[in-house]
């Protein structure tokens, strides 16, 4: 089980929106995966007896825009756990991924007050969002492709990462006519 993302506690919070707004930060896979099997956000809920809810994608980076959509997770309502912010866990499946770029994304959900979503403000490969993104949905996929985004921060990263199966090289096939015949080769 690897991990990759962002996965160090933060005291630096700024990032609460409304339903339907997305908040997006890009990682790199340093190895092909079976699968990513959770995407884990760190945040809170802003006061006592709040809660809001949130789902986690992932999508391919295509030229520094959202790409196609590789998974989304089930809903999870984040409450204000006694003032501590924690990591939350969204499960999440996304079959085999090669090792590239992928954007890890926040979908903002109903809420009755605001929840903190943790970044770290001193390094980063930057903060991105997209409002209104879609009508938050607690089951359906949100848009693929997720298309162009807007620079919300430079030098920050959302306080977000996953865990996933290492997989076997993801292998390239190229077939080529050869006369009558078709020739496959097979690269790992």
């Amino acid at each position: 089980m690897g991990t990759f993302g962002y996965s160090t506690p933060t005291t630096d919070f700024g990032d609460s929106n409304n339903s339907g707004c997305m908040t997006c930060t890009r990682f790199t896979l340093p190895e092909s995966a079976s699968d990513l099997t959770a995407l884990h956000l760190y945040g809170r809920a802003t006061t006592a007896g709040y809660t809001q809810n949130f789902r986690t994608a992932v999508y391919a980076n295509n030229a520094g825009a959202l790409g196609a959509l590789k998974g989304v997770s089930s809903q999870v309502a984040i409450d204000y756990n006694s003032g501590t912010p924690k990591f939350w866990d969204f499960p999440i499946s996304t079959g085999a991924l090669a090792a590239a770029d992928y954007w890890f994304t926040v979908l903002y959900g109903a809420t009755n007050l605001y929840s903190y979503i943790y970044t770290d403000i001193h390094a980063g490969n930057g903060v991105y969002y997209i409002d209104p993104f879609w009508a938050y949905s607690a089951a359906g996929a949100p848009p693929d492709p997720g298309g162009a985004l807007t620079l919300g921060a430079a030098s920050q990263q959302i306080a977000i990462y996953a865990t996933y199966t290492a997989g076997i090289a993801i292998p390239s096939l190229v077939a080529a006519q050869v006369g009558s015949d078709i020739v496959c080769t097979v690269t790992p």
